[in-house]
């Protein structure tokens, strides 16, 4: 006879340790914590690594995941992400010192267009990036 035991067990803990006790209620509704609920499971070895895995890829937090992926919310991952938002700052930065440099007429209307076509490219990238055209 051979008993088995689900691997998955979502069990509420109620308020935790480090949840603000009565003192910090204000009409039952309790004040300084957003998420003032724990919830543990159980997992096998292998479950754990692709859990870590996941979680790791998507650069999110534990509670942010797991709250994503229950309320279908999309988890986009782009490869070299923080590269590409480098990017993106600096030739954010290239636009704007061109266009203060034009409102003090130092910057030609050559260089203005340069830095757009720059941006539009980099836009372009991302958006194929993130699976768009």
């Amino acid at each position: 006879m051979s008993c088995q035991i689900p691997i998955f067990q979502i069990a509420s803990l109620g308020e935790t340790p480090n949840t603000p006790n009565d003192k910090n209620k204000k009409g039952g509704e309790i004040i300084g914590r957003r998420r003032p609920f724990a919830y543990n499971f159980r997992a096998s070895e292998q479950e754990k690594n692709l859990i870590d895995s996941a979680i790791a890829k998507s650069g999110l937090t534990i509670t942010d995941f797991v709250i994503r992926s229950i309320t279908d919310k999309p988890i986009t991952v782009i490869e070299n992400g923080n590269e590409i938002l480098a990017e993106l700052k600096r030739q954010g930065n290239n636009l704007n010192q061109v266009v203060r440099n034009s409102y003090n007429g130092l910057a030609t209307e050559e260089e203005i267009k340069a830095c757009i076509k720059s941006l539009k490219e980099l836009y372009r990238k991302i958006s194929i990036a993130i699976g768009g055209e």
